[in-house]
């Protein structure tokens, strides 16, 4: 059982409406925060939170009406190319887990399958641990360039995208988005991954 509270702010654009979601195991404040949207199915709206590490993340979809979901996992993340080494950095979070992480050119690639990069974060002590992988790709349907990362999270394997919005096209920033399968796949889904040193 759930109970809730929902209130439309009139004077600010960034966050429409503010609430907050009540269970026996949680007291949760939200936002509704306007998106763009890439389609008449897209939400008109992300539902944000603050996790346990203070970082807003995004834990729901919303809709002005009746819309359909995807069914995929809530997540926040964020994408940056690096100015060397050919290397990204970002973070991936929900409301259990914060890991930031980076993107190392694999080397080692000489299958097509095979991994561009290998996905790195630090242990407690500053060793370099890999937890996934990801893969250069192309949109078939925009011809838009976007990375398709496997990343091993405390909830289990995620797969998802690092696509650049309008407003970032042509910069250093990527948001990280829930795969959705359009038949748009890296060449290595349905086969085994090829992880490569």
């Amino acid at each position: 059982m759930f109970a809730g509270t929902l209130t439309r702010n009139v004077e600010t654009a960034a966050a429409q409406y503010t609430g907050m979601i009540h269970s026996t195991r949680f007291d949760i404040a939200i936002q509704l925060e306007a998106r763009a949207k890439m389609s008449e199915r897209s939400p008109d709206f992300d539902v944000t939170a603050v996790n346990k590490s203070g970082r807003k993340v995004r834990i729901g979809t919303a809709w002005n009406e009746t819309g359909n979901t995807s069914g995929n996992p809530y997540i926040s993340g964020e994408l940056t190319a690096m100015d060397a080494d050919n290397a990204f950095t970002g973070y991936i979070a929900n409301m259990m887990f914060d890991l930031e992480f980076m993107l190392i050119e694999n080397s080692y690639k000489t299958e097509e399958t095979h991994p561009d990069y290998r996905i790195e974060v630090s242990s407690p002590r500053g060793t370099p641990i890999r937890v996934g992988s990801a893969w250069m790709a192309k949109s078939s349907r925009t011809g838009n360039d976007y990375l398709s990362l496997l990343i091993n999270t405390p909830d289990g394997d995620l797969r998802v995208n690092a696509v650049q919005n309008e407003e970032q096209r042509g910069g250093q920033t990527f948001s990280i988005i829930p795969f959705i399968d359009s038949g748009e796949q890296p060449q290595d889904a349905g086969a085994g991954l090829s992880l490569v040193a």
